[in-house]
């Protein structure tokens, strides 16, 4: 391992579009000149993803989402960008939005990066029990924005690896997210 610092020296937008930015950094490694290219969105780089679950059924709240990028569906855990604020508002906000339901975070992930060979962004897992006797919850309505369609998927522990069996095809995929997971269930 070098004990030598790498230093940052130059950076350069290369192109922008409405919400992200490509940059080209140079880098000083020792003697060594290194050129990267990455990704940062313009207004934030925080996600936030729920992993919800219905109490006392023990059902996950899962979602069906069509993504452009892939031009396909996905399953995976509610999520949105956290741009200002308090976290936790944004947490409960996103699962509103996506889902109807309101819950309460229980637990919550370190700080991560997912990318970080390509995308400056920062993710932190929070965890939600909600409770489906609560009369908000017997009838959840969602609240999505125009260019969201967002199926809400219940599923037991137990009948998520045959629920991620029949899902995976040439029009679906499952997110990154829930395979790991549900990963320890599969293998069964």
């Amino acid at each position: 391992m070098s004990s030598q610092k790498i230093k940052k020296i130059s950076e350069r937008i290369l192109g922008q579009g409405n919400w992200l930015t490509l940059i080209e950094s140079t880098y000083l490694d020792g003697d060594q000149e290194i050129k990267w290219e990455s990704v940062q969105r313009k207004d934030t780089s925080f996600v936030i993803a729920i992993i919800a679950k219905l109490v006392p059924s023990q059902c996950y709240v899962l979602i069906k989402q069509y993504k452009w990028v892939i031009e396909k569906h996905i399953i995976g855990f509610p999520a949105g960008i956290h741009e200002e604020g308090d976290i936790e508002d944004t947490v409960y906000k996103e699962l509103k939005e996506e889902t109807g339901y309101v819950g309460t975070i229980v637990k919550r992930s370190p700080v991560f990066y997912v990318n970080p060979g390509l995308w400056h962004e920062k993710m932190q897992m929070f965890y939600v029990d909600i409770d489906e006797n609560k009369d908000e919850n017997k009838n959840p309505i969602q609240n999505l924005e125009p260019a969201e369609k967002i199926d809400v998927i219940l599923k037991t522990a137990n009948e998520i690896p045959e629920f991620i069996a029949e899902q995976q095809g040439d029009d679906c995929i499952i997110g990154a997210g829930v395979w790991t997971y549900f990963e320890r269930l599969l293998d069964k």
